[in-house]
C-alpha cells in the first residue's frame, strides 16, 4: 500500500483506515574484551533499539 493514499470520492462515502504499529529498528551490538578490563553490560551480543 502506498503511503500517504488518496482517495477521490463523487458522493458521500465511508473509508475505514486500520493503523499498525511498525516495528523498531533493531541493531546488534557485539562486545568484546580485548586484554584485561571488563564491559558493561558483560561481553556478549545484545540488541539496541
Amino acid at each position: 500500500i502506498d503511503n500517504p493514499v488518496s482517495v477521490a470520492m463523487a458522493s458521500n462515502m465511508g473509508i475505514t483506515a486500520v493503523f499498525g504499529l511498525i516495528p523498531p529498528v533493531q541493531y546488534t551490538l557485539d562486545i568484546a574484551v580485548s586484554g584485561e578490563g571488563t564491559t558493561n553490560p558483560a561481553p556478549w551480543v545484545i540488541f539496541i533499539r
